[in-house]
């Protein structure tokens, strides 16, 4: 698994109403040595909201916390590992909580099916702008305010 292979050492999966067997996949995925945990995330449009329950549930288990799909991927063109980036960071005598990335968009590049060599290879066209960014942030850096989310948030019912 890719991000694995960069460094990322524990899953957090936020579920949105999947339909695509995720819980098969997840099996298949702690059976080859993942770390990974799943939590039923069926609000929509909480985003945000899934972000800051994750920051607060990974505080005492995790230095650092990325936001992001499992169908999106960090790239570094100097060939550095996530753990070298985010050490690169750590250590430059700043008291860094959130390293920021800018986030492209690749469509299907006018493909109609999904390319045999698969889509990180296939899908060759992007947006020449970034989107959007991601966020990789330490989780003991961030103040949680349970009571701005309001129910079905509020910590008082348990992260």
């Amino acid at each position: 698994m890719y991000h694995a292979q960069i460094g990322v050492q524990s899953w957090y999966i936020y579920d949105n109403n999947s339909d695509d067997d995720i819980e098969d996949v997840m099996e298949s995925l702690v059976n080859a040595g993942l770390n990974i945990s799943r939590r039923v995330w069926p609000w929509i449009k909480t985003q945000e909201a899934g972000f800051a329950h994750c920051a607060l549930r990974a505080r005492e288990s995790c230095e650092w916390v990325g936001f992001i799909d499992v169908d999106e991927y960090f790239y570094s063109p100097l060939g550095l590992s996530l753990h070298d980036v985010i050490s690169n960071q750590s250590d430059s005598g700043n008291d860094v909580a959130e390293i920021r990335t800018s986030c492209y968009s690749f469509g299907p590049s006018g493909l109609k099916h999904a390319p045999p060599q698969g889509v990180t290879a296939g899908y060759t066209c992007r947006l020449g702008a970034p989107e959007r960014h991601k966020s990789i942030v330490k989780p003991g850096s961030i103040e949680f305010h349970a009571d701005q989310c309001g129910a079905p948030f509020s910590s008082e019912r348990g992260i």
